[in-house]
């Protein structure tokens, strides 16, 4: 049996990708790692991955002593590439 390196290996960065940009952005994945601690989850996530698409997740103390959501819109998308999203300033928070 003859393995070509190269092919595996690029095989094998393709898997890795597609499986790192599955788990990072779809709701199913993200309530499983999600979490500031371990006295913390995320109870729910939605994820429209598109430019002018919202994200959430809810993040709750597991003892249900606070909680909140967190979220935002993207600017741009670019599949197993890139996820902009802006973040808050200062001046914003006003």
């Amino acid at each position: 049996i003859f393995l070509n390196f190269r092919d595996f290996q690029i095989t094998a960065f393709t898997w890795m990708l597609g499986n790192t940009w599955e788990y990072w952005t779809k709701p199913e994945h993200i309530v499983k790692w999600n979490n500031a601690s371990k006295d913390w989850h995320t109870r729910w996530a939605e994820n429209d991955l598109r430019a002018g698409g919202r994200f959430v997740s809810r993040m709750e103390a597991k003892d249900g002593s606070f909680g909140f959501d967190f979220g935002g819109v993207y600017d741009a998308v670019t599949e197993m590439n890139t996820l902009n999203i802006p973040l808050m300033t200062a001046e914003k928070c006003k």
